[in-house]
């Protein structure tokens, strides 16, 4: 018995040591009117078909965990728990919404919206007081919203000619950042680790690098890309591309490789995508355990440590 005990310990110690952390894949499908999730080897499951979704795109997890999502043809913002639960976000001025298509939170838990029928940027407040953040030029029928670390928004307006990226300070100053060039219907936003914004372009099936001073260049372009949407990177700094126009979700390696990462008829016209990553327990915690297991002659029993709120 004590000898079973022993290898049981040394076995979850390294079996931990070789599992990396994973994270799961959230898909809106703006013709399905479902949410779809994904785990990290491609299955694709269904997380909400809940009667309240009706077009939706851009998602976004607050620091809870919970799930939001720019309902854009019910012209409201939904929230879903971990369990799928799903609930329109009580705010202060419904009115002001029209055609949201896409949501990003900051670091004090605000939440930008897109707006995309009324070209402008809208600002909730944890407390659900909805403003005006910026309208004007360079915002014009406007999709999918990006935010960097310091607090800049970043937006993309497929419909501005020339076709631009737009950027918003933290005090609402508005100007472009990028225009022209490779930007060709730019969808969907995405900033890798190192500072560098990605846009899908929706009419060419190419995503564009745009590095901090504004230089464009096409990072990846081509089969199977069709029609990409939103963009997300995982901590690996795989760029995951949802294929609005297919039944797939592309994902794309650092060096620009292209594969097919997920295909299911449960995505139908993927459109907006988010990565949850899934916490694990610190290394040296359950590591130490082990080994304090042993040292106890193999008796005691591992528990992880609680996670502090």
């Amino acid at each position: 018995m004590k000898k079973t005990v022993i290898a049981f310990a040394l076995a979850a110690a390294l079996t931990f040591f070789a599992s990396p952390a994973k994270a799961a894949i959230f898909v809106s499908n703006y013709v399905g009117n479902t949410i779809s999730q994904i785990a990290s080897d491609g299955t694709v499951s269904t997380f909400s078909s809940s009667g309240l979704l009706k077009a939706p795109y851009g998602m976004a997890f607050n620091t809870t965990g919970d799930l939001f999502v720019a309902n854009s043809g019910n012209h409201n913002i939904l929230k879903f728990t971990s369990n799928g639960t799903a609930s329109v976000l009580v705010v202060d001025q419904p009115s002001l919404f029209n055609g949201p298509s896409g949501l990003v939170f900051d670091a004090s838990g605000n939440m930008f919206v897109s707006n995309f029928g009324n070209s402008n940027v809208l600002k909730i407040t944890p407390n659900g007081a909805v403003s005006v953040f910026a309208s004007g030029p360079f915002i014009t029928l406007n999709q999918s919203i990006a935010i960097e670390p310091n607090g800049n928004l970043f937006v993309a307006s497929s419909y501005q000619n020339p076709e631009t990226i737009a950027k918003i300070t933290p005090a609402g100053t508005l100007s472009s950042f990028a225009s022209g060039g490779d930007l060709n219907a730019p969808d969907g936003l995405a900033f890798d680790a190192s500072g560098n914004l990605f846009v899908s372009n929706y009419n060419t099936d190419k995503i564009v690098k745009i590095l901090p001073n504004g230089t464009q260049s096409v990072f990846a372009s081509g089969a199977p890309l069709n029609g990409p949407g939103n963009l997300a990177f995982d901590a690996n700094g795989d760029l995951f591309v949802a294929n609005s126009d297919s039944t797939t979700i592309s994902k794309i390696s650092p060096g620009g490789a292209i594969t097919t990462f997920a295909s299911s008829p449960l995505l139908n016209g993927p459109s907006g995508l988010v990565i949850q990553a899934v916490s694990v327990p610190e290394p040296s915690t359950f590591a130490m355990a082990a080994l304090l297991s042993l040292a106890c002659g193999g008796y005691s029993l591992l528990r992880r440590r609680k996670k502090r709120a």
